[in-house]
Order: structure tokens, then C-alpha cells, then sequence
């Protein structure tokens, strides 16, 4: 029997303008463990076991990213996974899934979406968010099976960013926490289940 794909996309940061990112990246306090993944991506595909295979495709310049050129990647991992992958976005990663899915003429059906700790920014709400920015609100991820994750206190995404979402998309799952803030540690087992279950009943 052929495994089960998954893609998880990681996070990184988007700028309107390169000397954006040069500013903050001066003030940035130097730091060794800068590597985008969180430790549960890591242990993803032990957690899930072997009927499935887990993709982490190192996305492109992910400090300063670029949506054109994450959505030329993301293409490549999803034609090398063939298929219906189940694919997760975290944190930048889980507005470039929304985004991908809503302003692509024809998006790819996938197992299912699950956004961890995404946020939500447009273009004419948030200016300066850079090309991640949603140009529309995206009423067209109704067509595939969403799951958020949130927790409370996350400190680099605005809760209040998960309920701009369930206005737009009520038909999607939403799972809340209190204390996971923005996803960062080395056990996900909610998403786990999650994943495990939506690709056994498609």
C-alpha cells in the first residue's frame, strides 16, 4: 500500500521592501538555534509512523520570503508528492497555504489544510505585510478541509486573527488552546489525530 504524503510548509518572515528587513535585521539580537523549523516538524513523521511520508521542503529565503517564489516551491513539493497530500502551514506557512489555496485559479484538491498558528492579513488591512497579504478574503478554502489551530498566547500571532477566519470560513474546524503559544514545541499530538484521521476516511 503507497504511504500517505504529507507537505508541511514552515514559517519565516515577509517584508514590503527589502530595506524593511535590512532594519530589522540589524536590530535582531544574533542568535544560533535560527533554523525556521519548530521541533514538533521535526518528529512529524515519527509521530505519524510509517504509512506516511512527511515532506518539510526548506522554503526559499524564508527570513525575507517572497509569495511568488514559496508558490514555485510548494508546486515542485506537491508534484513530487503526487497524489492528495494533507498539507500544514505554520505560522507565515499557514498564510501562504491560505493564500495559495484562495487566489490560485486552479488549486490542487489535498487531503486536508491545517493551519497552525496563521495569520490573517490583507492587503488593504495590513499594507505593509508584504506579498503574503491576501488580496480577497478566502471564501474559496470552503472547497477543501480546513483545520486552525490558535492558542491564546501566542505572542507572534494576534488570536483575535482566528476569528477573522471563522467569520470568513464557519465551515472549517477550529481548535483553540491556551498555553501552546505560537506552536514551537516537540509534540503536536492534536494534529497528529487530525491528520491521521482525515486520511484514513478520504
Amino acid at each position: 500500500m503507497p504511504k500517505k504524503q504529507v507537505i508541511l510548509v514552515h514559517g519565516g518572515g515577509s517584508w514590503k521592501t527589502r530595506a524593511e528587513y535590512v532594519a530589522d535585521l540589524k536590530k535582531e539580537v544574533f542568535r544560533i538555534d535560527s533554523a525556521p523549523r519548530a521541533g514538533w516538524h521535526k518528529n512529524l513523521q515519527k509521530d505519524l509512523g510509517p504509512g506516511f511520508n512527511v515532506l518539510l521542503p526548506d522554503m526559499p529565503n524564508w527570513q525575507c520570503a517572497k509569495y511568488a517564489e514559496w508558490k514555485i516551491w510548494f508546486e515542485k513539493a506537491l508534484a513530487y508528492a503526487g497524489g492528495e497530500p494533507a498539507v500544514i502551514g505554520h505560522s507565515l506557512g499557514g498564510i501562504f497555504l491560505v493564500k495559495y489555496f484562495s487566489e490560485t485559479a486552479k488549486p490542487p484538491l489535498v487531503k486536508g489544510v491545517f493551519l497552525v498558528g496563521a495569520p490573517h492579513k490583507t492587503v488593504t488591512q495590513d499594507p505593509d505585510f508584504g506579498d503574503f497579504a491576501l488580496k480577497r478574503e478566502p471564501k474559496r478554502l470552503k472547497m477543501q478541509r480546513v483545520i486552525f489551530y490558535h492558542s491564546q498566547d501566542d505572542s507572534f500571532v494576534d488570536f483575535a486573527d482566528l476569528k477573522k477566519y471563522q467569520q470568513v470560513l464557519p465551515g472549517a474546524g477550529f481548535k483553540r488552546f491556551t498555553n501552546r503559544g505560537h506552536f514551537i514545541g516537540n509534540r503536536f499530538p492534536e494534529i497528529v489525530k487530525d491528520i491521521a484521521s482525515i486520511s484514513s476516511s478520504a
